[in-house]
């Protein structure tokens, strides 16, 4: 009984989001209230203390939110000067199909994902590739799997990647240090990426067991 509300917090967060009661910028924010009603509990919490992690939430997130705005403010400008539309129509003019164009969109949201925070990919590049992919026989729950992986190893790979950054602030760890160690798992998951965006069945055999009619 004594443990039940330090135990709770995991059950505040995940079921938040699994049962769709908040989205996760909300269910942090129910987590901290959480915890601090938690720490009023066990009576170990105290005003400086507070006031302390405040002052350091602040400082941390100055840092982190000063780099991620740049990378926002190019992706911006990549769409203010129509870059991705630009690209669109040299994808076009190459003539690339099927399996060879999917692995072109995985270069391309890669590179994307590097730079760009993952809504600003989003919004840019899927209006200008993907009904050209669905077009072209190119199953859409496979594809959305590809992509949104793609990005998320976008997320860890330099020179932008958005979670090394947050990752390198939280630990004061050298930038570049963190992303060297970081190669050997970018690297599994470059061939991961290759092997679902090459056989669409390993994306595909659980909606297929489940008894969804995916194409």
């Amino acid at each position: 009984m004594k443990a039940a509300p330090a135990l709770g917090l995991p059950v505040v967060i995940l079921g938040s989001l699994v049962f769709g009661l908040a989205t996760p910028t909300e269910g942090s924010a129910l987590a901290v209230l959480f915890a601090l009603l938690a720490g009023q509990f066990y009576t170990g919490l105290s005003w400086k203390m507070l006031f302390d992690a405040v002052e350091a939430t602040a400082r941390l997130t100055g840092t982190i939110f000063i780099i991620l705005a740049a990378i926002s403010v190019l992706g911006y400008l990549a769409g203010q000067m129509g870059w991705s539309q630009a690209l669109a129509d040299w994808v076009g003019g190459i003539g690339l199909t099927g399996t060879r164009y999917l692995f072109f969109l995985v270069a391309i949201f890669l590179i994307a994902g590097m730079f760009m925070d993952t809504p600003v990919a989003l919004s840019l590049l899927i209006p200008l590739f993907v009904p050209q992919a669905i077009e072209q026989g190119i199953n859409p729950v496979h594809l959305g799997i590809v992509l949104c992986f793609n990005l998320c190893v976008g997320l860890i790979t330099p020179p932008l990647g958005k979670c090394l950054v947050v990752v390198s602030a939280l630990t004061s760890l050298n930038y570049w240090r963190l992303a060297y160690a970081t190669l050997p798992f970018i690297a599994v998951q470059a061939l991961l990426l290759l092997a679902l965006a090459y056989w669409p069945g390993i994306s595909l055999t659980l909606p297929h067991l489940l008894g969804f009619a995916v194409n």
